[in-house]
């Protein structure tokens, strides 16, 4: 039985990252008893941790895919892609990968910022 180890390591990865910062931000509401999360620090890490889950749920759900789908036309033996094909997913791909881009770029700048508004 073979194991895909990149796969599997950037799903710990994901997940491991996902649920510590669930856990800080539980563990900051906790001690402030929900105040936390009404302070400028805590929208801005809201914010932040929405954008970049979205920006996952999109890199997941559109641009792993299609990808995909554009490898897999390349293989020995793959039914070749048209033309039209070929360029309605390399439409898909950059429409995903600009919106996952920005939805990253918010994350990043609102988490790194939360703390000065």
């Amino acid at each position: 039985m073979t194991h895909d180890v990149p796969a599997f390591a950037l799903i710990v990865a994901v997940l491991g990252s996902i649920f510590a910062g669930i856990g800080l931000f539980m563990h900051n509401m906790s001690l402030s008893h929900g105040a936390w999360g009404r302070t400028p620090m805590g929208i801005g890490i809201s914010i932040g941790a929405v954008a970049g889950f979205l920006g996952l749920m999109i890199g997941m759900t559109v641009n792993g895919p299609t990808a995909r789908r554009m490898a897999l036309a390349n293989a020995p033996g793959a039914t070749p892609l048209s033309d039209a094909e070929r360029a309605a997913l390399a439409r898909r791909l950059r429409i995903g990968t600009l919106s996952t881009t920005t939805l990253l770029v918010i994350s990043v700048v609102t988490m790194a910022t939360a703390r000065y508004y």
